[in-house]
């Protein structure tokens, strides 16, 4: 599988999800980020806040639009 902003999104959307997930029953960034995040996706504290802060649903919503448009060759 090769690496692409699509792949990129979704493992972030995974990332957002967990988090979403514990943050709604009250845990800290930091709990949710020893506990859950660190093993699970393998990435740095300061990646998990980059994470945080990317707006994936637009760029998904983006990066799908563009591909229906665009035609195949096969």
């Amino acid at each position: 599988m090769a690496y692409t902003r699509k792949y990129f999104l979704q493992r972030v959307k995974k990332v957002n999800e967990v988090y979403d997930y514990y943050a709604k029953k009250g845990y800290y960034n930091e709990w949710i980020y020893n506990n859950h995040i660190r093993e699970q996706f393998n990435i740095s504290r300061s990646t998990f806040y980059v994470y945080l802060y990317i707006d994936w649903q637009t760029e998904l919503a983006k990066l799908q639009k563009t591909e229906q448009q665009q035609p195949t060759l096969f």
